[in-house]
């Protein structure tokens, strides 16, 4: 229904984050704020994939946030995502617990910029999704 896209973030960010700090023993604070700075990240992606099945959703009679969803809400969404994932990252690297890297990282989401146009084909839109996804590897692999 209308909370998945958010449980989808949350259970990703539990991955990517969680169990790593769990197994490297990463502080607590540290965890915190680079958890809810990969939630933030990761919830426009989580919208805009919803959105792109909101016909299916619709013709099967499903109530999802993507199915009241107008693109200038979508649109509104992602930006607001995309601030507050500069403000933590802001944050966490001003207060020294985490390494100014990561503000590379956030760069990723310029990738849901591309979702503003509806010109853009779903497949398209499919294929930048898993580049936004995959941006935190590339960076990895520099």
């Amino acid at each position: 229904g209308r909370i998945k896209p958010f449980l989808i973030a949350a259970a990703w960010t539990a991955g990517v984050v969680g169990l790593p700090a769990l197994e490297f023993g990463t502080g607590l604070y540290e965890s915190l704020m680079l958890a809810s700075y990969r939630f933030v990240y990761l919830v426009p992606n989580t919208l805009i994939s919803d959105v792109l099945d909101a016909d299916g959703d619709r013709a099967a009679g499903y109530e999802t946030v993507a199915t009241n969803l107008t693109i200038a809400q979508l649109r509104l969404a992602v930006a607001t995502c995309m601030i507050l994932a500069v403000l933590l990252m802001t944050a966490a690297v001003s207060l020294g617990v985490i390494k100014p890297i990561i503000i590379l990282d956030s760069l990723g989401m310029l990738f849901y910029l591309m979702f503003a146009r509806d010109a853009i084909s779903n497949e398209k839109r499919k294929f930048l999704l898993d580049c936004a996804l995959l941006w935190p590897l590339v960076l990895f692999l520099l």
